[in-house]
Formats: C-alpha cells, sequence, structure tokens
C-alpha cells in the first residue's frame, strides 16, 4: 500500500520528507486535515496540469501534525488523541490517522488509526500490544505483531477507498486463496488517472505509474 501511494510525504516541520529544495507532496498528502478541518496542504497555483504537487506549501499550524520530537520521552508509544487528531477526509472515507504527541518518521500520517475509530474490530481475541485493542483493523495500521489477533487478508472498505481516491480502478470483490481472504466491496471504482509517489529525480519530474 505505502508503495501504491499510501504514504504521506509532510515532515515533522511541514515540510516535504525530501527537504526545502524538493518540497513536493504526495497525492494522498491532499486529503489530509487537521482537527479543525483544515487541509495540511493547499496549492500555490489555481491549476496543475499535469498533478505534481510540486506547487503545494504546508498551510496547517506545525502543531497538528508534531507535539514533540523524534526520541522525545515520557510520551505513550503508539497512542493518537483524537480530538486532536489529523484525518484522511475524501468525499468516499473519513478516518483518523496515525498522529502520535512525538512525530514518528515514516508512522506518522501514513497510517490509519483503528485503536477505537472503526469499533469493527474483533474483542474476542486478545492481543498482547498496549494499548489494548490496537492496531487490530485495518491492514494499514502503524504497527502489528505476531498471532492470530493481528491477521489480516484483504483491505478494509476504507483502505480500498484509498486507492480509489489515489487513482487506481478496484474490482467490487477480491478473492485469494489464503483462508478467510475473499471479501466483497460496497462499490467497485474506475477513476481515470492513477498516481503514485515522486520518485525523487526532481530534474525530470518522473511520477511513478502503476
Amino acid at each position: 500500500m505505502h508503495a501504491l501511494g499510501f504514504q504521506s510525504l509532510i515532515g515533522p516541520s511541514g515540510l516535504s520528507n525530501f527537504g526545502i529544495v524538493n518540497n513536493y507532496y504526495s497525492r494522498y498528502d491532499q486529503f489530509l486535515i487537521d482537527a479543525n478541518a483544515n487541509a495540511l496542504i493547499t496549492p500555490t497555483i489555481a491549476s496543475l496540469c499535469p498533478p505534481n504537487y510540486l506547487s503545494y506549501n504546508f498551510s496547517a499550524a506545525t502543531a497538528s501534525i508534531v507535539l514533540g520530537v523524534n526520541g522525545c520521552t515520557n510520551i505513550p508509544a503508539d497512542v493518537t488523541t483524537f480530538s486532536t487528531a489529523v484525518k484522511y477526509a475524501s468525499p468516499t472515507t473519513t478516518a483518523v490517522v496515525y498522529n502520535p504527541l512525538c512525530f514518528e518518521s515514516a508512522s506518522s500520517l501514513s497510517h490509519f488509526e483503528d485503536i477505537c475509530t472503526f469499533g469493527n474490530f474483533t474483542t474476542t481475541c486478545v492481543p498482547t500490544t498496549t494499548p489494548g485493542y490496537n492496531n487490530l483493523y485495518v491492514a494499514m495500521a502503524n504497527a502489528t505483531s505476531a498471532g492470530p489477533c493481528y491477521v489480516k487478508r484483504y483491505l478494509k472498505e476504507e483502505e480500498k477507498n484509498v486507492l480509489c481516491d489515489l487513482g487506481y480502478s478496484v474490482k467490487m470483490t477480491y478473492t485469494s486463496n489464503a483462508a478467510g481472504a475473499t471479501h466483497t466491496y460496497a462499490a467497485a471504482c474506475s477513476p481515470l488517472n492513477v498516481i503514485g509517489i515522486n520518485d525523487g529525480f526532481v530534474d525530470k519530474m518522473r511520477l511513478k505509474y502503476f
């Protein structure tokens, strides 16, 4: 899913992870909003052709994505405060993203937080992690562990919708020979364009198309 574009390029300062010289974002980032429903990134020009997310700026407060720094202490790990958390918001899906007080590179903003958001995970399987029933629903949770509690055979509806938002055509039914892997979604989607994450070669401005 990360390779397909389910990945934020926003760093703890709001700048792209590629730095100020190559300050571009992912298509996924355009769907992220802060706790007050303000977009994290906004375009600097009216239209982009083709859309490359170079002409976007981080326009939210940095406090909306980080209240600490890597290596900060005395802050609980793997905990997102829902009232202040960043959300993924599109016409089809609204979900809290993993947004801990201490920004975690490669994890913060790039996963869905499922400890309480969805309410569809089972409580019949006792997990071994703290806090409690966490990371048990979506495949794109920020963490996982061994054991039957963490078996996820297919993308959940919310994650499938992200692929649709990113431009992928997704069938209504997912099938696999793995046990418990066949799943039928509410609807299929057939967008027009597929746009992944910029590969970093700024001189040629190549985008990864899947």
